[in-house]
């Protein structure tokens, strides 16, 4: 998620034109989230350096909320299969366990249709020009989320994430 307003701009022939942005550059914030096939969704905007010590905050949560075991699916983000990462998997081995998709393969992942959904709906409404309104917007629509358990379902009906495609 980023405040790069895109449309279009205007300059004299001969002159590339341009644009300001808040700061001279754009900002950016990171989001991690879990779904579920029952609806549910879980999140966590990140402000800063996504790293293993904001997915690790982020396992500790998970498996603090859900209280049973959590099986989780996750892409092949580098930060996904790091050392510290591995070691604290292998430690809450009881409480969490990991299957990781095949490489470049986004089109099995039912979260990246979230990602889809929260980028439209960010990209689409009033450009948000400073961090503190893209977290503020970006809160509103992933709350929005997790009170719509039929739109999180939505996202598993997907004919690439459905099992029926891969069978």
């Amino acid at each position: 998620m980023n405040t790069d307003v895109q449309g279009r701009s205007f300059a004299p022939r001969g002159k590339t034109p341009g644009t300001l942005a808040v700061g001279g550059t754009r900002e950016k914030l990171s989001k991690i989230a879990t779904v579920t096939n029952q609806g549910k969704a879980r999140w966590m905007i990140i402000d800063g350096v996504f790293n293993h010590e904001r997915l690790i905050e982020f396992f500790e949560v998970l498996v603090k909320e859900v209280q049973r075991k959590v099986f989780l699916t996750l892409d092949n983000l580098p930060v996904h299969h790091c050392k510290p990462v591995k070691a604290w998997l292998a430690k809450h081995g009881e409480q969490i366990e990991v299957f990781h998709l095949p490489s470049y393969s986004p089109e099995l992942n039912p979260e990246e249709r979230l990602n889809a959904d929260l980028k439209h709906v960010v990209r689409t409404a009033a450009p948000v020009r400073t961090k503190a309104k893209l977290r503020s917007a970006a809160e509103a629509h992933m709350t929005m989320i997790c009170e719509e358990p039929e739109r999180v379902k939505c996202y598993f009906r997907d004919p690439h994430v459905t099992q029926e495609s891969r069978i």
